[in-house]
């Protein structure tokens, strides 16, 4: 009896293992650098399907980009503001990402939805969406129509990425952050939430 259960057990724990396997390969991780001079490298955009980065000046066939700016709120009672130093955005205004807040990867079984917005906002033009960011003082939302995302070490972010007439989804985990430096982040591509909103 104990020999054939020895067999079973051990096919059991090498299906487990084969699945545990799969599901890890499926991440990718990628250092990203701030595009700004000072950091010395030009990867600051990240190819979510591919998996490759490039520099600032050849952004079209990429989706994430890192840096290139800081915010600092608007002064309050006479005292400065917080600044707010690195910074990632998508490439194509149609596409949109949100922070998922301080998470691992195992947290998600499935791909959740993404959060409605704080306020509701005026339909965009009918043209190309045009990149808004902002840092009027007082705000809180910088990025009105979730193009902009402040890095976080720890925290997973959604995105909903659009280039040309496509739609796909990834998620992120912000790994490592070196301040308007580098970041390194964990990502790969996931099925699309139960519910889209576009908004």
């Amino acid at each position: 009896m104990k020999a054939k259960i020895v067999p079973v057990l051990l096919l059991v724990i090498s299906a487990y293992g084969f699945a545990a396997a799969q599901t890890a390969s499926d991440l990718q991780q990628v250092t990203l650098y701030d595009f700004a001079p000072l950091a010395g490298e030009f990867r600051s955009a990240l190819n979510f399907e591919t998996g490759k980065t490039s520099h600032l000046n050849n952004f079209a066939s990429f989706h994430l980009v890192y840096g290139g700016m800081s915010i600092q709120e608007g002064a309050k009672a006479g005292k400065t503001g917080k600044v707010h130093p690195d910074w990632l955005r998508v490439v194509d205004s149609r596409s949109m990402m949100v922070d998922l807040g301080a998470r691992n990867w195992q947290d998600f079984k499935e791909t959740p939805p993404f959060p409605q917005p704080k306020k509701p906002l005026p339909p965009p033009p009918l043209g190309r969406r045009p990149m808004v960011l902002d840092a009027s003082a007082g705000s809180t939302d910088f990025s009105p129509y979730r193009q902009f995302v402040e890095v976080e070490t720890g925290h997973m972010y959604l995105v909903r990425v659009s280039q040309s007439a496509r739609v796909f989804y990834a998620m992120f985990r912000v790994e490592s952050l070196d301040s308007r430096v580098s970041c390194v982040l964990s990502f790969k591509l996931v099925k699309p939430p139960n519910v889209d909103d576009e908004k």
